[in-house]
């Protein structure tokens, strides 16, 4: 995916980019947003998300769960962690 030797910048900035992604709450943002990342990605990043990263992000994106009653909390996202989720459960009631 990333040239050998690339810098953790690089990685930083690519996983920024899909950390942007997930957090869209609609269609529209998630696409404006992709439009945009893309754009600075490299053209060996942008076939590797294409191949095999963007179906798990569309189905991933917050508003692709929303209906499942899923939040998408700001600056901390969705998170799998076992424990975050049964503290929110406990702290919200949902």
């Amino acid at each position: 995916m990333l040239k050998s030797g690339s810098n953790g910048a690089d990685e930083n900035f690519y996983s920024a980019s899909i950390h942007s992604l997930l957090k869209a709450r609609t269609p529209n943002e998630y696409e404006s947003t992709l439009a945009d990342v893309k754009d600075r990605w490299s053209p060996a990043f942008g076939d590797y998300y294409n191949d095999h990263i963007q179906d798990s992000v569309r189905t991933s994106a917050a508003f692709a769960i929303s209906h499942l009653d899923i939040v998408c909390v700001p600056y901390v996202g969705i998170t799998n962690n076992v424990s975050e989720s049964y503290n929110r459960v406990l702290r919200t009631g949902r």
